[in-house]
């Protein structure tokens, strides 16, 4: 009987923990949606607030073109760590407005950082119609 109570406790403790949260978690089956590019720009936010970094996998242009900040934010799925750069700057990463899309190109506005956040743009491209980072 005690050890049914105590399996009780830790059940109860356990889904305490994952009650109410808003912050977003490891999510099984977590998918980006690559049909919008502000919806793979948020993914990247995600991650930062704690979404499995594996989704990072594929969300860098496909051809390889994409420049080296890009690719430093596509390689936090080998080895992200949340205390770590990334996780500070865009932990608090927000879209400051709509996209802007021109053919196969867009431009998303976001602020990021420590502190004061700074205005910036991420660039994305569509390959066989989804959308992928680009250049920062």
């Amino acid at each position: 009987m005690r050890n049914f109570r105590a399996i009780l406790v830790i059940l109860a403790l356990m889904s305490l923990g994952s009650c109410g949260t808003a912050s977003v978690e490891q999510k099984e089956g977590y998918d980006v949606d690559h049909s919008d590019p502000s919806k793979v720009l948020n993914a990247v936010f995600d991650v930062a607030r704690g979404a499995s970094a594996a989704i990072l996998e594929g969300i860098c242009d496909p051809l390889g073109e994409n420049d080296l900040d890009t690719k430093r934010i596509c390689d936090q799925s080998k080895g992200f760590d949340p205390q770590g750069e990334f996780a500070v700057y865009f932990r608090t990463a927000q879209q400051t407005g709509p996209a802007t899309m021109l053919g196969d190109t867009a431009v998303v506005p976001f602020e990021f950082g420590p502190g004061a956040p700074r205005a910036d743009e991420m660039f994305l491209i569509r390959r066989e119609g989804k959308w992928y980072l680009f250049k920062f």
